[in-house]
């Protein structure tokens, strides 16, 4: 459950992201908290996800013009919460990447440090990162998109971030598709979403201060950073059950 202090923030995050007056982009009026009841009310915003575009099998114009939309709408956020130009925090990642619950082989080790030589140096967006900028948290309807679950803390880092955690959740549901839904058809018109995102994205941010093979680079190892995140929470939480509840 969110606390008090969490939802505060999200309540505020809500009025902060309808300043921006995106075009394209709604956002859902605050009308107030329930502190007793640690609940944030909020306008009902229409439409369907993008996780739920890829996975009802119609729609497909909706599904390309979403991704679409979730591009350009990411590079008018990042370009108006950039702080500053800074380099790539190579030992944040590395910490990261280190305190997951995988084993990594030898080959992968060398693997990882060639990456961070490459990108010692480089250069980025910094900013506060919308963090959970991902399918499931995307309502689109009319051509408008919404965004349904702002953030709950405030994070500074990287601002490509959210590109990565977005494009990791589609391909996400290309891989579970794959998997339950093998339809050629289904399968390129989600590669093709993913595509789209990432050109609208590009194609509104201006200077991307790395360079295309770099940036493809990087893009990869926030996605493995996420998935490192994740894991590691999932990790915790099963421990935490463990103690809770000891099998005999």
């Amino acid at each position: 459950m969110a606390s008090e202090a969490m939802l505060q923030y999200q309540h505020e995050q809500l009025h902060v992201l309808a300043a921006l007056e995106i075009k394209g982009l709604l956002i859902p009026k605050a009308f107030g908290l329930v502190r007793e009841k640690r609940v944030l009310v909020m306008e009902f915003a229409r439409g369907q996800t993008i996780e739920g575009l890829v996975w009802n099998g119609r729609g497909d114009k909706e599904l390309l013009a979403a991704c679409q939309s979730a591009g350009w709408i990411l590079a008018q956020i990042e370009v108006a919460r950039a702080e500053e130009i800074g380099r790539v925090p190579i030992e944040a990642l590395a910490q990261d990447l280190a305190l997951a619950p995988w084993s990594l082989s030898r080959h992968q080790q060398r693997l990882l440090a060639r990456v961070f030589h490459r990108l010692a140096g480089a250069e980025v967006r910094l900013g506060e990162v919308y963090y959970d900028y991902k399918a499931a948290n995307l309502l689109f309807d009319d051509g408008h998109l919404s965004l349904i679950d702002p953030p709950d803390i405030s994070r500074r880092g990287v601002l490509l971030w959210d590109f990565a955690c977005f494009r990791s959740s589609m391909r996400r549901h290309l891989w579970r598709v794959s998997l339950r839904q093998p339809n050629r058809k289904r399968l390129t018109l989600i590669e093709r979403s993913i595509a789209c995102f990432e050109r609208s994205y590009l194609s509104n941010i201006g200077q991307p201060f790395l360079e295309a093979d770099l940036f493809a680079t990087f893009v990869q190892l926030l996605e493995l950073q996420r998935t490192a995140v994740l894991m590691t929470m999932q990790h915790g939480k099963l421990e935490l059950a463990k103690r809770r509840n000891p099998i005999a």
